[in-house]
Formats: C-alpha cells, structure tokens, sequence
C-alpha cells in the first residue's frame, strides 16, 4: 500500500502528515471568522495521489489542491510579495483603480494607468511593447494595462493588450522537439516586442513553491512552475517574486483506459540560453501580475519558441542538475535553477 506524504499549509501553521488512499483527512480553519473544521479524503487523480475537499459552508479559500502532484498546498488569490524596506507602502498595497478616459488611452497625461507605467505601453493599432522595440530591448518600467474597472472603452483602448487576449494560444503549436522532448513552434510569423501568450495557472507562494517543483520533477521528471523575481535600485533588490504552476490550468481527459492530464500548450515552451521570447509582468487590478510572453526579435513561422528560465545554472550535484539541449552560441550547459 503506497503511503503519500501531504504537506498542507496556511496562514497560520503548517504540518506534514502521512496518508494512504481512502484516508480522511481532518483540518480546521483558523483563519475563517467563525470556528469550523473541514474533511479532505485522499483518493487517486490519474497515477499521482489527490486530495478532494467535501465542501463545508466556510470552506477556506486558502487550501487547493496540485493536480499534477495531489499536494495540498496553498493557492493564493492575491500573491504574496516579497519586497525591499526602500519600496514605499503605497507602491506595494494601492490598487490601480482605472484610468477615466474617453479616448484611445494613448496618452501618459491624461491615462491613469500609463501613469503608472511611465510611459505609453504600445502604439495605437499595435500589440508590440514598446519598450522591447529600443535597441536595447529589456524592460525596464513596469507595464500597467486598463482593465475592466477602467472607464475607457474596451474596443477603443490602445491599453489592453494583455488584457483582451490573456486567453489566446493561437501562436503557440505544440511539436515534437527531438531530445528535449515535447516542444512548441510559432503558428505564424510574429515580430518583435508582440505579445505571444499568457503563462496563467495557479499562483503559488513562494515559500512553498519547492513542494510542487520536487513532486512535479519525481513524478514527471520536469516542473511546470514559472518564477519571475522583479528588481529596482542600483543594488537590484527584490521587489516582487511570483510564482505560477502551469499545471493548474492542465484538464483531465477520460476517453482512454486512465484518466490523461493535458497540458496547456505554453507549459511545453523549453528554455533557450539565447531564446526568442522574454517573459513580461503585467498588471491590471493591482500591482499582483499576469505574466505574458513577448516576443525579443522577429521570428518566422515554424520556428521553436524558447525563453530563458532563470538567471544562473545550477551547480554540480544540485537536485535539478540537467543538461542543457539549447545549443546556442552562448549555452551554459545546464538548465537554471528555478528557484
């Protein structure tokens, strides 16, 4: 009998415990405003354990469940920030509460939310970010969309790139990518600084962010989690770091002999030391970010789509020490470290 090992967390504690299938597992609420406690039974999700909830009245929104790994964890709504003491707290907690413009929102002056972007994010009619269009093109401003709190007209607005196509996949087509496995090739031509495609999942915290990777990487032998940490100042302090588990918008199909967990496209994007395509923090609501892919340079269709995922390899003997298979002129031998 297989004994799975749960790591369930909130707010306020954390335990480890041990569970085979059938188990019922009793936790309560302490974060709920009246006392309540909830049952969660373990039971198999495809080959990997999951832990359903037996909903109650006061069901806490603070618990999920990984559906690649069957690791109760805790999802957030709004993600957690890890931020410098030099960032002000006005920075970090107000909400982009929308622009009132009646126009195009073109317009840094009069737009709210091109305010706090600094400047005018895409040029009207275009889906290209500006600021990858320089010759040196990094991202150096944050990028506020209008969104639906925002007066503006959604068909009119120039601001909301991102916002209007969080859902779309349509440049993305998944393809088999020799060694490295599963791969995904651009549908059709794109050019420089276009908006490719949303990484959209569940939010995780970062803290526990390694619960899922270790589990995805033993059971898949490759994790779906993207880290994006934001930095500012001179000394490059960390402002904010999000986390987001692709497998999270995974869906399981029933049509074959077991249960088949299939991927959102974007999760088969593999890494590139020299990639085509650079991972973009967005924000609508709040300063909490979508992360969206953009283009780096022109690519042609049938091209492999890459992006880089992270800043520095691993070192021998790391837990997730793995050849790198990019082959660019500037490989670094093995995959970065994630986390």
């Amino acid at each position: 009998m297989t004994l799975w090992t749960l790591s369930i967390v909130n707010r306020v504690n954390s335990l480890t415990t041990t569970a085979t299938l059938g188990d019922v597992i009793l936790l309560r609420n302490e974060l709920a405003r009246q006392s309540g406690i909830w049952s969660f039974s373990l039971a198999t999700y495809s080959r990997f354990p999951a832990v359903i909830s037996r909903k109650g009245p006061l069901e806490p929104v603070t618990f999920g469940i990984c559906r690649s790994t069957g690791v109760l964890c805790q999802w957030l709504r709004q993600l957690e920030m890890i931020y410098d003491e030099d960032v002000s707290d006005d920075l970090i907690y107000t909400e982009n509460i929308g622009c009132e413009c009646t126009g195009s929102c073109s317009d840094a002056f009069y737009c709210r939310c091109l305010q706090l972007s600094q400047e005018r994010n895409y040029d009207p009619g275009s889906t290209k970010l500006r600021q990858l269009l320089r010759p040196i093109n990094t991202c150096q401003w944050p990028v506020f969309e209008c969104h639906g709190g925002c007066r503006c007209s959604q068909s009119r607005c120039t601001n909301r790139v991102v916002f209007n196509r969080k859902h779309d996949t349509s440049a993305l087509s998944v393809c088999l990518a020799g060694d490295k496995g599963l791969g995904v090739l651009a549908a059709r031509d794109l050019f420089q600084g276009e908006f490719v495609s949303v990484f959209t999942g569940n939010y995780l915290l970062p803290r526990n962010a390694h619960i899922v990777v270790n589990m995805q990487q033993m059971f898949m032998g490759h994790d779906f989690a993207m880290v994006v940490r934001e930095f500012c100042g001179p000394d490059r302090h960390i402002v904010f770091e999000t986390v987001v588990d692709g497998c999270g918008d995974a869906t399981v199909s029933n049509t074959g002999d077991a249960p088949l967990l299939i991927m959102p496209s974007f999760c088969f994007i593999n890494h590139s030391c020299h990639p085509n395509l650079t991972v973009i923090p967005v924000r609508h609501e709040s300063v909490y970010p979508t992360l969206a892919l953009f283009a780096l340079r022109n690519i042609r269709a049938d091209t492999e789509l890459t992006y880089d995922y992270g800043e520095k390899a691993n070192s021998p003997g790391g837990l997730f020490l793995r050849r790198c298979l990019c082959r660019s002129w500037n490989c670094r031998g093995f995959l970065p470290n994630r986390l």
